[in-house]
């Protein structure tokens, strides 16, 4: 019998914090920790997991996030007021095949240029059920 997914999520980060390349005063980088669970679903196709957060450009800004020590989205925003933003990723990209992990694996937020605020780090995601 095949099994069935439904959605699930992970709260990663519940308040902000600020990266910045422009002033120096704050890191230019955050690890958060995803905690891979046991019946999470690996599967490529159209049910792809979500990174969802708020953001608040103080700066035209770019930065680049890495699940499992693999790049899954590149993001560039202007100067602007808080907003949300949702990211479809491929699962396969953050955890090839037969690739091994450590649990929790890292997703980690490199900003390249700018100071950007970021709150609310949510990732949303498949788990396999048996009917």
């Amino acid at each position: 019998m095949a099994s069935t997914t439904i959605a699930d999520y992970q709260v990663l980060s519940d308040g902000s914090f600020t990266l910045d390349t422009v002033q120096g005063g704050s890191p230019n980088e955050a690890t958060l920790n995803f905690e891979v669970p046991s019946d999470f679903a690996f599967e490529s196709g159209v049910r792809k997991p979500i990174l969802s957060f708020n953001i608040l450009p103080f700066e035209d800004s770019s930065f680049r996030v890495f699940l499992n020590h693999r790049e899954v989205a590149s993001f560039t925003f202007d100067k602007s007021h808080t907003r949300g933003h949702q990211e479809a990723f491929s699962v396969t990209t953050a955890f090839p095949n037969g690739s091994s992990f450590s649990n929790p694996v890292p997703l980690r937020i490199f900003l390249s240029s700018g100071k950007i605020r970021l709150s609310d780090v949510v990732v949303w995601y498949q788990i396999k059920r048996d009917p």
